[in-house]
């Protein structure tokens, strides 16, 4: 396997969810459907983060070419992948709070 392969697979990935989250606010606009937009404007978030995981293998992958950076640079992925997760749980935390205080609890 490539060593950078991942940095490709993980664009794909940000471009795929991108149209996908376009297609749904577009779709969602002119259907009128709360749903579809609601989900297409969620799936910004998903676009954030997964989009920071490939913009850290590409600094990754620039890093290990500098003679001078003598880090380790495996910590800009373990970063960048709780950034990943902390905006997952954000998103989590966002949509859950409101049903805290709905009146059947």
């Amino acid at each position: 396997m490539e060593k950078y392969s991942f940095e490709k697979k993980t664009l794909w990935v940000v471009l795929l969810t991108a149209v996908t989250m376009v297609v749904e606010i577009i779709f969602g606009l002119t259907t009128r459907s709360m749903a579809l937009l609601a989900d297409g404007i969620h799936m910004g978030s998903h676009v954030l983060a997964i989009g920071l995981s490939w913009l850290a293998y590409v600094i990754v992958r620039k890093v290990s070419k500098s003679k001078k950076f003598n880090g380790n640079s495996d910590k800009i992925l373990s970063l960048s992948s709780y950034s990943m997760i902390t905006d997952i749980a954000t998103d989590t935390g966002i949509i859950t709070k409101p049903f805290s205080y709905a009146p059947w609890n």
